[in-house]
């Protein structure tokens, strides 16, 4: 049973979740703001590491979802309202299973690489299911203003992909120190 601290900081750290998933969707057009998609990144692994149990991630990717998607496809509302409600909340659904997949190899040592696949893979399903997929919010499709603009001719947008996900993440890495590297994937404090 959780107690009630323990649900305040879990709402906390879904608030943030929201939070990383808006970041991350401002470097989308309209906004083209492509540095704030690394920070966002690097929450949702941020979070997914540090959750206390796999429903967390599950949850914290899910709500790291809501704030991506619903930012990200905002445009529809001017179509068909409900119909942008259905996709968030399904499309949500993509980044809570790639939350649990962060979590999952959290103390392996190729985490980051791992990760960065894990985003890769996840962004190859939702772009083919269902109804033919809803890829329009590949990390890649981002970058076309980055440093990383320059692996598109070598990479295509899957290889932007990998590598944005992989600067986040790598960054992430970089940024805890060994002994801090221990209190993350722990999920403490």
């Amino acid at each position: 049973m959780i107690d009630r601290a323990g649900r305040l900081h879990l709402g906390l750290r879904a608030g943030f979740a929201v939070l990383c998933g808006v970041l991350a969707a401002l470097g989308f057009e309209p906004f083209a703001w492509w540095p704030l998609l690394l920070p966002g990144v690097a929450g949702l692994s941020l979070l997914a590491l540090g959750a206390r149990r796999g429903w967390h991630a599950l949850l914290l990717g899910y709500c790291w979802g809501l704030g991506f998607m619903g930012l990200g496809v905002n445009w529809m509302q001017a179509i068909f309202v409900q119909a942008m409600v259905g996709l968030v909340a399904f499309t949500a659904l993509y980044y809570a299973a790639l939350a649990l997949a962060l979590h999952a190899v959290r103390r392996l040592r190729a985490w980051p690489l791992l990760a960065s696949t894990a985003w890769v893979l996840v962004e190859a399903v939702a772009a083919r299911w269902p109804f033919g997929g809803f890829g329009w919010m590949r990390l890649g499709f981002a970058m076309v203003d980055s440093p990383l603009a320059g692996l598109f001719p070598l990479l295509g947008t899957v290889g932007v992909s990998l590598a944005t996900a992989g600067v986040a993440n790598g960054g992430l890495w970089l940024l805890a120190r060994p002994s801090r590297r221990r209190v993350l994937i722990a999920g403490g404090t």
